[in-house]
């Protein structure tokens, strides 16, 4: 199939939107996790927010903190980056023919 010129680079353009897009979401999601208030040991109650020594604030401990040490967690999100990433230069290895 022929392509123009302008049509390659209006594509591109567009896969080069689906990577950003992808990682994004890999990111906002685990940022996301920031929001999810860590429960109790054993009960379904949130944790009470505590003084940090550092800061004069109140900090809530999330979910996030329990994801984020996880290797699996950290290989997965590698590997969705690292598939669209192959994808994209796929795309355009083929676009450039």
């Amino acid at each position: 199939m022929y392509y123009s010129d302008a049509r390659k680079e209006r594509l591109a353009l567009k896969i080069y939107s689906f990577f950003q897009r992808v990682q994004n979401t890999t990111f906002t999601f685990l940022l996301r996790l920031k929001s999810v208030p860590r429960w109790m040991d054993g009960s379904c109650l949130e944790c009470i927010p505590v003084k940090a020594s550092d800061l004069d604030e109140l900090y809530t401990f999330s979910f996030f903190e329990d994801v984020i040490p996880v290797q699996v967690v950290n290989d997965v999100v590698l590997s969705i980056r690292d598939s669209a990433r192959r994808l994209v230069a796929e795309v355009q290895k083929y676009l450039q023919r």
